[in-house]
């Protein structure tokens, strides 16, 4: 008999399998396997971390996958105090569960073992501890949220599901929060740079993309409760006067459509000459909406205004014209007076326009079609614009959605009413002004969802559950709305 020691780098667990000599099936003695602590926590020697024990051949029953790693003790990485803890936790353990087949083959064994562990706990000790993709539960910055004992009872499950959403869909790394009337859950998983491997944090920033549009569009009705703007107006009467005469029906295009996408203008994004533009274009030249929208001038309309929806990124650049030439300001110092600092979001701001604020993470997507994720670090497609702006972060996106969606202070009950009333958009889903009102996996949630710059992101409010997920990652061909709803059922008890 002797003694195989595997350690799953990712998974975190060192597992130990006692094998019948040959390896013949047909042996008497059977191969028992037990799984022993995780080996982030064996790594760091917390003297709180639970033993996984027993698996398949351990007479005490257990589970592997569904029973958790808790480690609230202070580390300690020293291989010294590894080895100690090891030998002192995980063979007691063996000892309970063989009893009396622990004899003195086992023992000799055992020092094999020791050897193995010890070399493994050199080689893998600064790589796991740097990288370790543990749960990060609400830190200092949203202490003061009350977690309830059956929302912690769901912590380890969450982050669990994270850990393997990252693995099996190729993400390279992950950030979720959940929002529930029991309480709150914030994780993180993967890394926020492959060429860095800096582990992912939930106080990252990500690009949000489209989900900028929802912060514009409360702009705008701030306006509108201002008297500044009327939703029912054609934009002409709004927009600088040497633009109008190149936007086709500006007469007859009001505010209201160009928030709920049924102006029927033409796109800026899918133009030849934009695509060639942005292929030379450096990071250290921020679009302005001026340049920007000059690249549909040529371009149809793409319906007759009000005739239906069709979801285009130049209704928000036409948005962010109309803001300026109001409020005689950039939209970012719009956004930042009406939004950001009376909610107190101190970690978003807009994409070189503003100073770069905290660790941001780096995006990736398949650029090439080549099924290699490429980094979209330096790539300027039209960062900062108001279709797709801002970069934030969790936190701070939790902060936005109970401001507008729970307490209901941002926008007054008039204009919020405005906001949510949702036309149907003939692709399974329906869009107010600047809302989505989303379909099946997360049918009757509201909010909003972003793909661009290498990154992929979901804000969705429940209402009748009082439930508010959020989820970002950046590998931005991912679906996303399936991650958030396997979230969701974790906490409605419909997994694990």
């Amino acid at each position: 008999m002797y003694i195989r020691c595997q350690v799953d780098a990712h998974q975190l667990l060192c597992a130990v399998e006692l094998v019948p000599q040959g390896g013949s099936q047909k042996s008497k003695v059977k191969s028992q396997k037990y799984y022993g602590m995780s080996f982030l926590g064996f790594l760091n020697g917390c003297s709180s971390c639970k033993v996984l024990m027993p698996a398949a051949g351990c007479a005490n029953g257990g589970n592997r996958r569904s029973t958790p790693v808790a480690c609230d003790g202070k580390p300690v990485y020293s291989a010294g105090s590894t080895l100690r803890y090891f030998r002192r936790v995980v063979l007691d353990q063996l000892g309970f569960c063989l009893g009396s087949k622990m004899n003195l083959k086992f023992l000799a064994f055992s020092k094999i073992l020791f050897a193995i562990v010890f070399v493994i706990s050199l080689s893998f000790a600064g790589y796991l501890v740097g990288n370790n993709i543990n749960q990060r539960v609400v830190g200092k910055s949203l202490a003061k949220h009350v977690i309830s004992t059956s929302t912690v009872g769901k912590s380890s499950q969450l982050q669990t599901l994270l850990n393997e959403i990252v693995v099996e869909q190729k993400i390279p790394g992950a950030v979720m929060y959940i929002s529930t009337p029991k309480g709150s859950w914030l994780g993180a998983s993967g890394v926020n740079n492959l060429s860095t491997k800096t582990r992912m944090k939930p106080t990252d920033g990500f690009a949000i993309a489209s989900m900028s549009k929802t912060f514009l569009a409360v702009v705008v009705l701030k306006l509108v409760e201002q008297g500044k703007v009327q939703l029912n107006r054609a934009i002409a009467t709004y927009l600088p006067r040497d633009i109008t005469p190149h936007i086709i029906n500006s007469d007859k295009i009001t505010v209201r459509q160009l928030l709920n996408h049924t102006s029927g203008v033409a796109e800026y994004l899918d133009t030849k000459k934009f695509i060639q533009a942005t292929a030379k274009r450096s990071r250290s030249q921020p679009w302005t909406a001026r340049e920007a929208i000059q690249y549909m001038y040529q371009e149809r309309p793409q319906a007759n205004p009000g005739e239906k929806f069709i979801y285009t990124d130049c209704n928000y650049i036409l948005l962010e014209l109309i803001v300026e030439n109001i409020t005689k300001g950039t939209l970012a110092q719009a956004i930042r007076s009406q939004i950001l600092k009376p909610l107190g979001l101190k970690h978003t701001f807009t994409e070189l326009r503003e100073p770069t604020i905290g660790e941001v993470a780096t995006g990736y997507g398949d650029r090439n079609k080549d099924g290699k994720l490429d980094s979209y670090a330096k790539v300027n497609d039209g960062n900062g614009l108001g279709d797709g702006g801002l970069v934030s972060t969790a936190e701070d996106l939790a902060k936005f959605a109970k401001a507008l969606f729970v307490k209901k202070t941002l926008l007054s009950s008039k204009m919020m009413k405005e906001m949510l009333k949702f036309k149907d958009t003939g692709e399974g889903y329906s869009y107010g002004l600047g809302l989505e009102r989303f379909s099946s996996p997360l049918a009757k949630a509201i909010g909003h969802s972003g793909t661009a710059y290498g990154f992929v992101t979901l804000l969705a409010y429940l209402p009748n559950q009082n439930t508010t997920i959020i989820v970002l990652l950046n590998n931005q061909n991912v679906d996303i709305k399936s991650v958030a709803r396997t979230g969701l059922e974790v906490v409605e008890n419909k997994r694990f």
